[in-house]
């Protein structure tokens, strides 16, 4: 995974000063540092529009700044999830993925399941029949979580090119 300082630098400078603003706040309310190489952490990731592994984005900043040891993503991580300003997809039996929880308004999320290639979409349908069915269960949402695990229909996949070999040397 490639990610060249310009995008780092690129930001919305308006919008992402809230969202740093946020994240230190909420390390000194809770008592921890405020680093440099966590802000590195939270800027690489509103610096993407992807799904990244605790790796990919290890590798993003170790690109970034070197000094960044992988413990301390890994526990910037954990602080930025509980700030609310990331969100942790636990994807059923695979690596998590992590993105930017303030990036994009709400949308749910198709994983392939030989690919793991995660698509985001919205749909107002979609929505409504769920709020449709919470009502008439006598519920209201509060938040809620929509992945769907699915076959890739893309023929040149290359984990299902890898699955196909495999089958094909048995």
């Amino acid at each position: 995974m490639s990610l060249s300082c310009w995008s780092v630098v690129t930001l919305n400078q308006k919008a992402d000063k809230t969202i740093e603003e946020r994240f230190i706040e909420y390390l000194r309310q809770t008592g921890k540092k405020v680093t440099e190489e966590r802000l590195l952490i939270l800027r690489t990731i509103y610096a993407t529009n992807k799904h990244l592994t605790a790796m990919d984005l290890c590798l993003a900043v170790e690109q970034q700044y070197s000094k960044v040891s992988r413990a301390t993503v890994y526990r910037t991580l954990e602080i930025l999830v509980e700030a609310d300003l990331v969100t942790k997809l636990a994807l059923d039996g695979y690596e998590a993925r992590y993105e930017a929880s303030l990036a994009e308004g709400h949308h749910d999320h198709i994983i392939c399941t030989d690919c793991f290639k995660i698509m985001e979409f919205y749909d107002e349908g979609l929505e409504k029949i769920q709020d449709k069915i919470l009502q008439a269960k006598g519920f209201k949402a509060v938040s809620h979580v929509h992945n769907i695990y699915a076959e890739c229909l893309n023929p040149m996949c290359p984990e299902k090119l890898k699955k196909k070999k495999t089958d094909h040397d048995k």
